[in-house]
């Protein structure tokens, strides 16, 4: 027998097992870091990216009920039902919607081409606006954005001030940037699904907006508001979150106004109309700063 090679062979794995000499094992990686776990309607919850600095939601299930096709809201602050229409809906008597209950309109003024990127006016734009304010509605309105670019966005915003100029001094509800990502396979704005940079074409619009003395506001759902748009961008926006059959107005981030249905009906309006609940929240607290040292 090897003498030596037993001795060596006896001495290794003793060392392998001293305390301290043994390879440590690596630390298991989180799957969910920097994410956090949201409600996501049918889906149940999923985890999305943290954007860290965005004011939350208050808002819980508890907080909302759905009754004959009218979303109720019981929390702590006043809410207001409302309809947001374009030519779709055709004809309206406002007059009618009114007498049901309604107390405002998001009336779209116009939109730019998904395809030719042309920027058009909402053909029933005027005879909305003037019929909801005549029956004592408040109102808001909204662009339905392509925009490609922090430029294109601006030029939608002063296309849009430029409707809204002989009404300036009615609008007392949000006006706000739709940008969404047509079905079709030719839209302009299709290379940029899922591409942060259409913040900096909401928070331009937004700006543009706001100088004018308007209420800003930006209109997303699920995918848009937890995968594309980063929110601490948009602070000083309004934020309109589409979750239509969600059951209660469940975005994980701060949001006064909900659009729970595209199929709502309204004595007065001929067609299935979107409806919303708007959500009277107060200004978001402006954190202390810390004393200097």
């Amino acid at each position: 027998m090897d003498i030596k090679r037993l001795l060596s062979g006896a001495l290794a794995a003793a060392l392998l097992v001293l305390p301290g000499c043994h390879r440590a094992e690596p630390e298991p990686v989180d799957p969910h870091a920097g994410m956090v776990e949201v409600p996501y309607g049918s889906e149940g919850y999923v985890w999305v990216r943290d954007q860290k600095g965005v004011a939350l939601s208050e808002f819980t299930a508890a907080d909302f009920a759905v009754e004959d096709g009218i979303a109720r809201y019981s929390g702590p602050y006043g809410s207001k039902i409302g309809v947001d229409v374009s030519e779709h809906q055709l004809d309206i008597d406002w007059q009618q919607v009114k007498e049901a209950g309604i107390d405002f309109a998001i009336i779209r003024a116009g939109y730019r081409g998904a395809t030719q990127g042309s920027l058009n006016t909402d053909p029933y734009f005027r005879q909305n606006i003037q019929g909801a304010l005549d029956a004592g509605l408040e109102v808001g309105a909204y662009i339905f954005s392509q925009a490609t670019s922090r430029a294109e966005a601006v030029a939608e915003a002063n296309y849009l001030i430029a409707l809204l100029e002989d009404h300036k001094d009615q609008i007392t509800m949000p006006v706000v940037f739709d940008w969404e990502i047509p079905a079709m396979d030719d839209a302009r704005t299709k290379p940029l699904d899922g591409d942060s940079a259409v913040t900096e074409f909401a928070a331009a619009f937004c700006g543009a907006i706001a100088r004018e003395g308007y209420t800003p506001g930006v209109y997303m759902n699920r995918h848009v508001g937890y995968s594309q748009y980063d929110l601490i961008a948009l602070a000083d926006c309004l934020l309109w979150f589409s979750a239509p059959g969600a059951g209660w107005s469940d975005f994980y981030y701060r949001h006064s106004m909900w659009q729970y249905t595209f199929e709502g009906e309204v004595p007065g309006i001929p067609t299935a109309v979107d409806m919303n609940l708007y959500i009277e929240l107060p200004p978001p607290a402006t954190p202390t700063p810390e004393p200097a040292e």
